[in-house]
């Protein structure tokens, strides 16, 4: 490995993705090679940011990803992804990255994830001894630029979750020494009575087993607690439910053994709660902006972006493993097709009858559909969208509908052009009072 260390090591293919990260994160050290990247990773003595592109991954991704974990078990690990790779995240996620960047939108956070992995001092709230009583804390709040080193709410939430799950992970001789067990509930708890809530407390992270963190964020975004103090429910146990502005929550309980809980660990899991809160917020909202990016939002499916996108990836896979891949157009005729009573059963009927496909809103008055040459059940392209235009037929929709498709290879050589030929047979279709266009 050169020297001076890099700050972040990238395994990709060279393009436009590598000479971006050059220009903006000059200590970056580029490979091509898997095996290079990752003996040079784990020879590092402080572990730089380790980022792969999926599309350099490739079916070797899970070796990869474990492979990184193991040199480094608190290295950050990112994948970058291309918004059709991301149904693939959650298993890369197990294997062993923190989080995942798409490609082009997430670069920004790169530089974030360089300094979130610098070496700083973690966050300390002195304690509230004035007013406290056995068994209550109330909490401190931390804003967002408290966290460590000002890194991102992705990084500081692996940093704040791995400091519980190791709480979590302590040896049974080791817990049973400090006199405390901490437990972690992620469940829908608004409204209810602590005892209720320290009841239904379970184990998200017990001894020896790592927390899922993709598990815990989604959970995060769908809670609401009442309280933001501990409050002692029995003889040897205290909880602790935080909740954000904006809902997020989670619950955490502290069991005596053989002594009192200690001041210290109150306080540390308290500013490990407030912190979480504040990420989950900032997470939530990036998160969001993602989906009304990705979502439209009358229907529910896939934004015309997206689509295109998508369509993009797929056309090159379909190439590169010859298949027939096959883009269907479907525009509800008349005035009552602009509204919501045509399109949104419609889609209904899109979803239903076309498992596998990826579906969108092309247009105001248009969907699509992006499906392979030959379905689950063996059958082809044509036959079901035959058997869907009848379906759409029988479903007494309050305006007839115009189908048109086209197919790799047999209409266009690229994804754009595949696209053009589906909306000129779809144009045929409503010139032929919406007889389906079927290419």
């Amino acid at each position: 490995m050169t020297d001076p260390a890099p700050d972040m090591i990238l395994l990709a293919h060279e393009g436009d993705l590598t000479r971006t990260v050059r220009r903006r994160l000059p200590a970056t050290v580029v490979y091509d090679a898997p095996l290079e990247a990752l003996a040079d990773f784990a020879a590092a003595r402080t572990p730089p940011v380790f980022v792969a592109t999926m599309d350099r991954l490739g079916y070797r991704w899970r070796e990869i990803l474990g492979a990184a974990r193991t040199a480094h078990q608190d290295a950050t690990i990112q994948v970058i992804a291309r918004p059709d790779q991301e149904a693939q995240m959650p298993d890369c996620l197990r294997a062993g990255a923190d989080d995942y960047l798409l490609w082009p939108y997430g670069l920004h956070r790169l530089a974030e994830l360089v300094a979130a992995s610098r070496p700083v001092p973690a966050p300390t709230i002195p304690l509230a001894a004035a007013g406290r009583r056995p068994g209550e804390l109330r909490l401190h709040t931390v804003s967002r630029d408290a966290t460590p080193g000002g890194t991102s709410a992705t990084a500081a939430l692996r940093r704040v979750m791995r400091t519980l799950a190791r709480l979590a992970e302590l040896p049974a001789a080791r817990i049973a020494a400090e006199g405390v067990d901490v437990m972690l509930e992620f469940d829908e708890l608004a409204g209810v009575a602590l005892v209720d809530a320290s009841r239904a407390a379970s184990p998200l992270a017990a001894a020896g087993q790592p927390v899922d963190v993709p598990a815990v964020v989604g959970a995060l975004t769908r809670i609401a607690l009442p309280l933001d103090r501990w409050t002692r429910i029995e003889e040897t146990t205290w909880l602790l439910p935080a909740a954000s502005r904006e809902g997020a929550g989670l619950a955490v309980a502290a069991r005596l053994f053989d002594g009192p809980v200690s001041a210290a660990l109150l306080d540390e899991l308290t500013a490990s709660c407030q912190v979480l809160m504040a990420l989950c917020s900032a997470a939530r909202q990036r998160e969001a902006a993602v989906r009304v990016l990705a979502t439209d939002a009358e229907t529910g499916l896939a934004s015309r972006r997206y689509f295109e996108a998508y369509l993009e990836a797929v056309f090159r896979r379909a190439t590169e493993k010859r298949r027939e891949l096959t883009v269907a157009l479907f525009a509800p005729q008349g005035q009552a097709a602009l509204g919501h009573a045509t399109i949104v059963p419609l889609a209904s009927i899109l979803a239903e009858r076309l498992p596998g496909a990826k579906l969108a809103r092309f247009d105001e008055g248009v969907l699509a559909a992006a499906m392979p040459g030959t379905g689950r059940d063996g059958t082809t392209a044509a036959q079901r969208l035959a058997d869907l235009a009848r379906a759409i037929d029988e479903a007494g929709l309050p305006a007839p509908v115009a189908i048109g498709s086209a197919s790799y290879p047999w209409h266009a050589a690229d994804a754009k052009a595949l696209v053009a030929h589906a909306q000129r047979c779809l144009d045929q279709s409503r010139n032929a009072h919406c007889r389906p266009v079927i290419d």
